[in-house]
């Protein structure tokens, strides 16, 4: 790939990925604003958000959010050595281990739901844990989509196709406001359970199966037959420890932030979050479409040995 190429696509992918940011960016900010006007902040509301701490640290552990990055470079290298065949084989070696891995996860998390939000929130009342662990509970599947979504984004990344990995969060947000709305209008009440379920649908929908159709679309092919101990299995799992165990680190950040939210009193959680979410806005439209727009292309020229194109690249991305 020429310089001139690179610089072309990659403005083309930082366009796309800046575009789709800012666009789930005001929908997140929007459902914020659904989410409020129809609930408010108050202890029902914070049930809302507890009910997230179990999916989100699943997600942290197995890395969820950083599995395209994990990916990408040992996707990258197959590609370089024009064995795309090779590549697919690879995909097909980690997705199963990770699939086994978050259902396990996901059907330890609804087991423990009832003691591990006992002891997170220590001030909820019998009622409100109660509420909280069937929440947590429906909204726990959601993190075998997300999971397994991102390692179908990888490849499209990898492939150089940003558009459909990019309108993922689209969906998600789509799905929670289109449950929190549609539950009060069938039901007449507003209640978190509508916009848990939205969150579910717009999991399956935006980070699985449209995942699923961009990763076939260009040129996926599992083979679930492929041996267990493949070497990309063993690099991804080098790849991935530190960032398993950073990540589940960082999730004390929302620990923390429920923690004392609690402590101040009812609706306190809700409030943090909707200031969370905020300060998360200019982040994401910025650098976050920088970085994932960049991140496949180093990848693929480290792996081709173009290092000094690569320095380069970075320098610009700067």
């Amino acid at each position: 790939m020429s310089e001139s190429t690179l610089n072309r696509r990659l403005g083309t992918a930082a366009l796309i990925v800046s575009g789709g940011v800012l666009l789930s960016r005001i929908l997140g900010q929007l459902r914020e604003i659904i989410f409020a006007a129809l609930l408010g902040a108050d202890g029902i509301t914070d049930q809302y958000v507890a009910a997230f701490r179990i999916p989100d640290f699943l997600n942290y552990l197995l890395a969820g959010g950083f599995l395209s990055i994990t990916f990408i470079p040992i996707f990258a290298k197959y590609l370089a050595e024009d064995d795309e065949a090779g590549g697919w084989k690879a995909l097909s070696a980690v997705l199963r281990p990770i699939a086994v891995g978050i259902v396990t996860l996901v059907l330890i998390g609804m087991a423990a739901a009832p003691w591990v939000i006992d002891a997170i929130y220590p001030e909820f009342t019998e009622s409100q844990v109660t509420a909280t662990v069937r929440l947590t509970r429906i909204v726990l599947p959601a993190q075998v989509f997300f999971v397994l979504g991102a390692l179908f984004s990888a490849v499209q990344y990898a492939k150089g196709e940003f558009l459909v990995p990019t309108i993922a969060p689209l969906f998600y947000n789509l799905g929670i406001i289109g449950g929190g709305l549609a539950y009060a209008q069938a039901t007449g009440v507003a209640d978190p359970e509508g916009f848990i379920w939205g969150a579910v649908v717009g999991a399956f929908v935006g980070n699985f199966a449209l995942q699923w159709w961009g990763a076939r679309r260009v040129g996926m092919q599992l083979d679930l037959a492929a041996e267990w101990r493949h070497p990309a299995l063993v690099q991804y799992i080098a790849i991935a420890l530190p960032l398993m165990i950073g990540q589940s680190i960082v999730v004390l950040d929302e620990t923390f932030m429920s923690t004392f939210g609690g402590l101040a009193g009812d609706g306190a959680q809700t409030q943090l979050l909707y200031a969370r979410r905020t300060m998360f806005v200019p982040i994401g439209v910025v650098a976050q479409a920088a970085g994932v727009a960049a991140y496949p292309f180093l990848a693929r020229l480290f792996a081709e040995g173009r290092h000094q194109q690569m320095a380069d690249t970075v320098d610009r991305t700067l």
